[in-house]
């Protein structure tokens, strides 16, 4: 069965930070996006999908897979 430690990367697909992954830092720098920027800027939606991913989570297990 899978847990809720087990689930928390998954809701996010890994990490909140751009940096991340590899694809984060190839974004940071076509864009020139820097980590203070995306602190101040984006990292408030990434925890409010984090959240929501948490929730969702909690949700399936609690009603869906009850029985």
């Amino acid at each position: 069965t899978l847990s809720l430690h087990d689930a928390l990367p998954i809701c996010v697909g890994g990490s909140m930070l751009i940096i991340g992954s590899a694809a984060g830092v190839v974004v940071m720098g076509l864009e020139k996006i820097t980590f203070g920027w995306y602190m101040k800027h984006i990292s408030w939606i990434a925890f409010v999908g984090y959240i929501a991913g948490i929730i969702c989570y909690w949700f399936i297990r609690t009603f869906l897979y009850a029985i």
